[in-house]
């Protein structure tokens, strides 16, 4: 599947606006939706000054898109900081859509101490049996994403910016040279 990148630049713009586009994207199955976000030019767009406000009203609508399909974020961290990462606090390093999301009742962590995802929906409490040795390897969340076939959404960033293009590195690990592996411990503290 594609990734889909919703991107829109005119000057009085509502965060409403996304609705139809984002909608007809994602609408015809029910595979889960993960979503990487920059809420910058979205704000700039909409003349919405309150990041809280703006991440509720996007929030609000990307719930009703979704509905209780599987949604995913990005929600990265510093990782072992001393030794020691605290997945129950540790904010989101991936912007503040992803953090507010984080924070919402229903909303869960997966146990991936640098590339963990928030995540919400119908049967998504699998993913914490995910327990995979490479952040990007076998039994990662990225395998699961692949193998489920998920609609990927971008929003307010470029494509690129979708870290799920290191799990086809991951896969071509023998051909490729510009990556290497690298083997952190630690303590994660999770609920």
């Amino acid at each position: 599947r594609g990734i889909s990148y919703v991107s829109r630049k005119f000057s009085n713009m509502k965060i409403d606006d996304i609705l139809q586009p984002l909608s007809n994207m994602i609408k015809y199955d029910d595979k889960p939706v993960v979503i990487f976000s920059a809420m910058w030019s979205l704000l700039k767009a909409t003349k919405i000054y309150d990041g809280d406000l703006a991440c509720r009203n996007l929030l609000d609508l990307i719930y009703k898109i979704t509905d209780e399909r599987i949604l995913l974020m990005p929600t990265f961290t510093r990782g072992f900081v001393n030794g020691i990462c605290d997945l129950d606090n540790e904010p989101s390093q991936t912007g503040i859509l992803t953090e507010f999301f984080r924070k919402q009742n229903g909303v869960q962590r997966t146990i991936c101490p640098f590339y963990s995802f928030s995540f919400r929906g119908n049967n998504s409490s699998k993913l914490l049996n995910l327990k995979n040795k490479d952040a990007w390897g076998n039994g990662s969340l990225y395998e699961w994403m692949y193998k489920n076939d998920v609609h990927i959404v971008t929003i307010g960033v470029h494509p690129t910016n979708c870290s799920f293009t290191h799990y086809a590195e991951w896969l071509k690990k023998d051909k490729i040279f510009y990556r290497h592996n690298k083997t952190f411990s630690g303590n994660v503290i999770y609920k």
